[in-house]
């Protein structure tokens, strides 16, 4: 019975490879199959000693950027109680509204991704609270 629902299965994804691949051109089928073979050619012991002899890693070893470390790495809380988004530093004297500030430096203050900045858990306690209090229900830029 088991090795039968296998079999359904297996056919089932025949199907459904054959309906895939039949809106591709000859050249996308060309390239997949070839990126196939090379990825397993790749994760032999012959494959890794040859890429690494000409000093080009494997494609499942290649480390990708992640773009959301990249951007808590950068600072955005300065000193004095002023914030640098868009490299425009502004202080906002207690307001969540500062003047001068644009729609988009506007967003990326209340868009709170600099909390990760906070080491004091009261000192974020206390500006998350004053957002609160501070800023009206629905304000197009803070709730956007």
């Amino acid at each position: 019975m088991l090795s039968m629902a296998v079999q359904q299965t297996s056919l089932h994804n025949l199907a459904r490879l054959f309906r895939t691949a039949r809106h591709l051109r000859l050249s996308q089928l060309y390239f997949r199959i070839v990126r196939v073979l090379r990825r397993r050619y790749e994760r032999t012991a012959l494959g890794r000693r040859r890429y690494q002899s000409r000093g080009v890693p494997p494609s499942d070893v290649v480390a990708l950027r992640n773009p959301l470390q990249e951007s808590r790495a950068r600072r955005c809380l300065e000193e004095g109680g002023a914030y640098r988004f868009l490299n425009v530093t502004l202080e906002t004297h207690g307001s969540w509204f500062p003047s001068g500030a644009s729609d988009l430096w506007l967003f990326n203050l209340h868009y709170f991704d600099y909390v990760f900045e906070i080491k004091d858990d009261a000192v974020f306690q206390d500006l998350v609270l004053d957002w609160i209090e501070r800023v009206p229900i629905c304000h197009p830029l803070a709730w956007s």
